[in-house]
């Protein structure tokens, strides 16, 4: 045992650290301690890290966490139309506009225009094909009225603005409907027969041209426990930064 308190190998006279030739010490221990993280709320999905979730230096250099599993952040966002024209150019291997330099095109070509062009086939695509967790879906239940339609179904005249229908549910019913957007898809033609007609514990929606159709209808107590709708807007883009990762699409 040399002074300074390390290990000498006999046949080498190589130095060891003590834990080299236990066994019992080969691997540090590891200390479980519960971690709380406070969820953190951004009122823009740019705005910078709040000061509570930046640890000290001093916290830095002491402690590392090892986070199994962990939920990734999805953040919805609003953009303004140059907003998502310089957010399509950064991902879609463009240059993003230069708000610091003034340069001068004399080939005619427009490029604003091509990539605007391209941005919006993709985001309608997007907004009409999409899952669910790509967007950003209005809930409207307190916002329509029920009617009562022809057929004696339930009748929603949605905003214009709608252009897809995630989920719907009646308060009476014991599950969200079965949306269907051709009225001559099966589950749209069984309604036209009583006797096929979709029961409360698997309704159906049938959405055409802005009308929302329910079947079952809605008793005469009955309202509507959620009705979630995708919206277009020319002057807003509206989606998950998840949908970012599909701009090759």
């Amino acid at each position: 045992m040399h002074p300074s308190g390390d290990t000498f190998c006999k046949s080498s006279k190589k130095r060891h650290p003590p834990f080299a030739l236990s066994h019992q010490n080969r691997l540090p221990s590891i200390l479980t301690l519960p971690l709380l993280i406070p969820t953190p709320t951004f009122s823009s999905p740019f705005a910078p890290l709040p000061n509570s979730l930046i640890p000290s230096e001093n916290f830095r250099s002491h402690i590392s966490f090892i986070l199994f599993n962990p939920s990734p952040l999805h953040m919805k966002l609003r953009l303004s139309p140059s907003q998502m024209l310089d957010l399509w150019r950064l991902h879609a291997a463009y240059m993003p506009s230069l708000n610091d330099a003034v340069f001068i095109r004399n080939d005619g070509i427009d490029t604003a225009a091509i990539h605007r062009a391209e941005m919006n086939r993709w985001y309608r695509r997007l907004l009409l094909e999409a899952p669910a967790e790509f967007l950003v879906p209005d809930e409207l239940s307190d916002a329509v009225a029920l009617g009562t339609g022809p057929d004696g179904s339930t009748l929603i005249s949605l905003p214009e603005s709608v252009v897809r229908v995630l989920r719907v549910r009646l308060a009476s019913w014991k599950a969200n409907a079965r949306i269907v957007t051709s009225p001559t898809h099966i589950l749209a033609v069984r309604q036209r027969h009583p006797f096929t007609r979709a029961t409360p514990s698997r309704p159906v929606a049938v959405f055409t041209d802005g009308e929302l159709h329910l079947y079952p209808a809605a008793t005469p107590t009955d309202s509507l426990a959620t009705l979630s709708c995708v919206s277009y807007s020319e002057d807003e883009y509206c989606l998950d930064d998840a949908a970012l990762a599909e701009l090759h699409l």
